[in-house]
């Protein structure tokens, strides 16, 4: 998921499917972005944000 950072709610969201890692062409020079988990029936977590890799 991610947003302008002058927008007050998520704007986007990327469905990657059942994966542990992820990889996104996405400058993140003038958006924020978080992370949520999906289950089977559809519910979501609250978005998190990633930590930067290493």
């Amino acid at each position: 998921m991610w947003r302008e950072t002058t927008a007050p709610e998520w704007q986007k969201v990327l469905p990657v499917g059942d994966v542990t890692e992820v990889t996104i062409d996405l400058s993140k020079d003038n958006v924020f972005f978080g992370v949520r988990a999906v289950d089977r029936t559809g519910h979501r977590s609250p978005v998190a944000f990633p930590k930067p890799g290493s």
